[in-house]
């Protein structure tokens, strides 16, 4: 077999993969989370008035919501609170392929404004592959090859992304140094499991390639696939003395196939994971039209890509994999060009808001040390590796041969298993040490603070670190190196808690410190609408005359450059002459820590009773989610008043 042989076909055009293509979705569809399942909603007979106008008003503008993830019959109630957890028992789907682009919109307006309705989305859509021609190459004798006839030949030294540090045949960036971890016990990743889960399947009859000890939503119309024959052969193509050898030779490998957004693949897989288990999702979605070009400066807005987390219910599915299981779960950053930190955003990918677990795999130049021209970028981008010219299996997309290569696999496709072959290989290792399952976010935090930065990196544009395996190893073993967390900042808030109509009102959060000695920004807000001025850390406002009490919830941000907090601070602002709130007849229950409750329940907590206004266990009282004031709808509990003794 030539060199040659590794090349793909120059007709087909692709420089480099795209994280996984998959099929249209036949239809389009709507993405719901409410803040109570319907199911606790309709069975319940005391609705407070406007809440069952609201879920009136719910059915009447999708009356066909689905559950996309329905509880098993066989699920305990630990089961359920694990998924709830996670809001995944309050995902809806809502199928609107018979209907037309206007009355879409206008059923995401009334959706969006139902106060039952948390959160609303468009369901992104799966990249879909353009066709490329193939042209058929006649298969070789594979036992003679394997026999050493012919000349069969041993392609790990092309594999420089499994290499040192040191760069390599003119590259300007080396690899993630999982050569020199193999000398650990478990560094061939013979206690590691990996389950790649993309739009079809590995070959399996390639020479090269295990067996799959896993095969998971599978459909029976799958066929073998170029894309996953790629990314398996990175993790873990077998160590026999020819072709490539994968980061983690002798781990287990598994398959599940993810068909679609809102198939719920990933939470059905959950129950066959074990801790430390690693799941590899080469998917990426098309951003939802129409999209600003200073976010995505493509023409053809067909290129407009974002990471399978733009879909809020894949997210939620992707944390309780990570939380829950304690599987560590990698995905493809996305091949658009775009910065996750932009504003129209709205804070989606900002860790300090919303953190699954996942690391978010960015991809570099190997040619010039920078950020791949085509790579999401952005401070959720933890580590990268390679995205081009990489060495691995390939399928030619026809016949599939059992002997084929390819040293031109890229993309966030090709740093993706990449960076999970690495994660495979530290959690062997761990194991075999006696650490047990590393957990998802401090294998996280060890990679990038043990990893290297690029060469040439754009401060603007970031994509995290390369994963150094050894290095990680290293400090895992170490006893004396504890793991040095970056804090965000403390906030503290002073100033009354209360005020009488007319006095004149200051809070400061001056007292608020960084933990990394930097200067701290600060964002005021309250609850409900009052008008206050602000400078720098104080905030000043003037108490209102009112008729009866309220309480303002304030909400002050603080943010070092890199980490926010937030801190509430309440002030009670009396009513001129207001008598003091009856106590209640009789106290109930106490609240319990871990407890769902359903809408209507009432507790007592703290001499208070509270009823909960949607399905929840967050503790009554809390500002954050407690009605004070009879707003009526988007708090979790309001308050019924004092409790006699």
């Amino acid at each position: 077999m030539k060199l040659t042989r590794l090349l793909l076909c120059a007709t087909i055009g692709a420089l480099f993969s795209l994280p996984l293509q998959a099929q249209e979705i036949d239809s389009t569809s709507i993405t719901v989370l409410l803040r109570s399942t319907i199911t606790s909603l309709e069975s319940n007979k005391k609705l407070p008035e406007n809440t069952a106008t609201a879920l009136a008003q719910l059915e009447q503008t999708a009356p066909r919501l689905e559950a996309i993830f329905p509880v098993p019959v066989t699920y305990s109630e630990e089961d359920i609170a694990a998924m709830e957890r996670h809001n995944l028992t309050r995902y809806y789907n809502v199928d609107t392929s018979d209907k037309t682009a206007d009355a879409v919109h206008e059923m995401l307006t009334k959706l969006k404004n139902n106060p039952l309705v948390e959160s609303v989305q468009i369901t992104p859509v799966i990249a879909k592959d353009e066709l490329i021609s193939v042209l058929p190459v006649a298969k070789t004798d594979v036992k003679k090859m394997i026999a050493g006839q012919n000349g069969f030949p041993d392609y790990t030294s092309f594999q420089h992304y499994k290499h040192g540090l040191i760069p390599e045949a003119g590259y300007k960036i080396g690899g993630v140094n999982s050569i020199a971890a193999r000398a650990y016990s478990g560094g061939d990743g013979e206690y590691a499991r990996v389950i790649s889960t993309e739009w079809s399947h590995w070959s399996y009859t390639h020479v090269d390639l295990p067996q799959p000890f896993m095969v998971h939503d599978e459909t029976g119309f799958s066929t073998p696939d170029q894309h996953d024959t790629r990314s398996a052969g990175i993790m873990f193509s077998k160590d026999n003395g020819f072709g490539t050898t994968g980061i983690v030779p002798k781990a287990q490998a598994g398959y599940s196939q993810f068909s679609r957004l809102g198939g719920r693949s990933l939470f059905r897989l959950g129950k066959f994971l074990q801790p430390g288990d690693v799941v590899q999702v080469g998917i990426q979605v098309h951003a939802p039209l129409p999209i600003p070009m200073d976010v995505c400066d493509n023409e053809d807005r067909n290129y407009c890509f974002l990471p399978v987390e733009a879909a809020r219910s894949v997210a939620d599915e992707i944390s309780y994999l990570t939380q829950e299981k304690g599987v560590h779960v990698i995905i493809a950053a996305a091949n658009g060009n775009i910065n996750l930190d932009h504003p129209y955003f709205e804070g989606h990918y900002d860790r300090n808001k919303y953190d699954s677990g996942a690391i978010y795999a960015g991809a570099a130049d190997p040619t010039n040390g920078m950020r791949a021209d085509y790579s999401e970028s952005g401070s959720r981008v933890d580590l990268f590796s390679w995205g081009w010219n990489v060495t691995t299996t390939n399928c030619d997309g026809v016949y599939c041969a059992e002997d084929k290569y390819t040293d031109s696999y890229g993309g966030t496709s090709a740093a993706n298993p990449i960076i999970a072959g690495a994660v495979a290989q530290v959690q062997s290792i761990a194991f075999a040490h006696g650490l047990g399952a590393i957990l998802p976010k401090k294998m996280r935090q060890v990679l990038v603070q043990t990893g290297h930065p690029l060469p040439f990196p754009d401060p603007q544009r970031p994509i995290g670190m390369q994963p150094d395996v050894d290095a990680a190893v290293k400090f895992l073993l170490s006893e004396d190196k504890p793991i040095e967390e970056t804090r965000p900042p403390t906030v503290v808030v002073s100033g009354p808690t209360q005020a009488a109509a007319g006095n004149s009102v200051t809070l400061d959060a001056s007292g608020s410190s960084a933990d990394n000695g930097g200067t701290l920004s600060y964002s005021w807000k309250v609850l409900p609408h009052l008008e206050f001025n602000t400078s720098g850390a104080q905030l000043t406002f003037t108490a209102p005359a009112l008729t009866h009490d309220v309480t303002y919830v304030f909400t002050v941000t603080a943010n070092d450059g890199k980490l926010g907090s937030q801190k509430n601070h309440s002030v009670l602002v009396k009513a001129d002459g207001a008598p003091p709130t009856p106590p209640v007849e009789e106290c109930k229950p106490l609240w319990k820590q871990g407890t769902a409750y359903q809408v209507g329940d009432l507790v007592q907590h703290k001499g208070r009773i509270y009823e909960a206004m949607w399905t929840t266990s967050r503790e009554p009282g809390d500002p954050a989610y407690t009605d004070t004031i009879d707003q009526g709808w988007g708090f979790e509990w309001t308050d019924k008043g004092a409790c006699s003794k």
